[in-house]
């Protein structure tokens, strides 16, 4: 959990980087994510990458419903996931990474008790045809929370 007096978001984005970085190639995994600067935040092109395979956490929107005493948040992320590797071998190194992320976000789907739920939406497949070599995909989810009504560091 990140530190206290932190925004509710914040400690889930944090979390969600932690999460990722435990990712390492083994009997549960195939990749492996936890060399520095494989797991980021905010890195959108495999360009800004000099290690793969890499995760960049990217949140996108978090809309607010206004409950008694209470904001219910959904907080939706896109995890962009790039792969390097020979034509023949990258669908399935980016299938691999794509389970292995997929595995791990589902570990504590509550976040550390930060959260209600983490639902996966919807998985988008990129690939750089210059290179033919580097693929990708984004995976966005959904982080369901609930915070204090205008106190966004506490819970309800």
């Amino acid at each position: 959990m990140a530190a206290p007096g932190l925004p509710i978001r914040e400690q889930i984005l944090a979390n969600i980087v932690t999460t990722l970085a435990a990712v390492t190639a083994g009997d549960t995994y195939a990749s492996d994510l936890s060399a520095d600067g494989q797991v980021t935040r905010g890195h959108i092109s495999p360009l800004e990458h000099f290690h793969f395979p890499c995760v960049s956490l990217l949140p996108i929107d978090d809309p607010t419903e206004h409950r008694p005493q209470v904001w219910l948040q959904t907080l939706t992320v896109t995890l962009r996931m790039w792969i390097d590797a020979v034509p023949a071998t990258a669908p399935t190194a980016l299938e691999l990474l794509l389970a292995d992320v997929t595995t791990i976000m589902k570990v504590d789907d509550r976040r550390g008790g930060l959260a209600q739920a983490t639902l996966l939406r919807t998985t988008q497949y990129l690939y750089d045809a210059v290179t033919e070599r580097i693929a990708g995909a984004d995976q966005t989810w959904e982080i369901e929370y609930r915070t204090g009504l205008g106190h966004p560091r506490a819970f309800p």
